[in-house]
């Protein structure tokens, strides 16, 4: 089959194999081809697959993926910027992958194909990586100004008498903060959830029988200003309602920009391994 963005046969010969292979190649479009074949790769290293059944990929980058029926990484793979050739030598198809920087060579010997396709893709979307609340809390923690710049964090899933708080620390001018931190909406349960912590919080502070003068301060902030705990609710974005709420509770919500949280957590891994090879 054959129109202007796909074309595809089904159990190809060789010789027609060879001919859609170097058109696809040609017009750099993305190759799907899955058959009998054997590899051999010489480069840094050396290394050789004997025959077997697999999906080769070859994208519009000119990169190279070859898959085996079972796993999700590639057995071998080539970077973008990869040099392709074609030829028809004996009862065999080779396709060859070089690259000249790393004087790298890939050969992939087709007995027979099963399908062969190329496709013209069209794909200008931003990828965007949806962090999980545990990566959230590692980027909150590797970087506290994502809440709100100067925030110095106290502790981290600190267990209160409601229940377990992401986030307690001080914010730039000093005052005591519960963090609550959601990674989708919010909406009027987070809410209740957050004033729940925040409730408690004042609680313990002003009848905290540790310290009878830290008591009497948190006392007197009482009265000098109303109140000694300073609640947030930090999220990418809130209702209508569930702000609402929060105002008349006296929360105050701050939103997370997912993309420097995303920054935060990449360096905040990558700095993980760094220490973690002694670099």
């Amino acid at each position: 089959m054959l129109t202007d963005s796909v074309a595809y046969i089904l159990q190809p010969t060789l010789e027609e194999a060879y001919n859609l292979l170097r058109e696809g190649l040609s017009k750099k479009r993305f190759i799907i081809a899955a058959g009998l074949c054997r590899v051999e790769y010489s480069g840094r290293a050396a290394s050789k697959l004997e025959w077997g059944e697999r999906v080769l990929l070859i994208k519009q980058d000119n990169s190279l993926l070859l898959h085996r029926a079972k796993g999700f990484e590639a057995v071998n793979w080539q970077p973008p910027g990869s040099i392709f050739t074609v030829k028809l030598e004996g009862d065999c198809l080779i396709i060859r992958s070089y690259r000249r920087s790393h004087q790298e060579t890939l050969n992939i010997i087709f007995k027979e194909f099963t399908l062969l396709a190329h496709l013209h893709l069209a794909d200008e979307a931003e990828f965007e990586m949806h962090l999980s609340e545990e990566e959230m809390y590692e980027a909150i923690a590797s970087n506290p100004d994502l809440l709100e710049p100067g925030f110095r964090i106290l502790s981290h899933q600190r267990r209160l008498s409601a229940g377990v708080a992401d986030f307690t620390g001080y914010d730039s001018q000093g005052r005591y903060t519960i963090i609550e931190v959601k990674r989708k909406a919010v909406d009027t349960r987070a809410v209740k959830q957050a004033y729940k912590y925040l409730s408690a919080e004042v609680k313990r502070k002003a009848v905290d029988t540790r310290a009878v003068k830290q008591a009497y301060k948190y006392l007197s902030e009482f009265k000098e200003r109303g109140a000694a705990v300073r609640g947030i609710i930090a999220a990418p974005s809130i209702s209508v309602e569930a702000m609402k709420l929060a105002a008349a509770l006296g929360l105050e919500f701050k939103k997370i920009d997912l993309s420097k949280c995303r920054v935060a957590y990449q360096k905040s891994r990558k700095g993980s391994l760094l220490e973690q090879s002694g670099v």
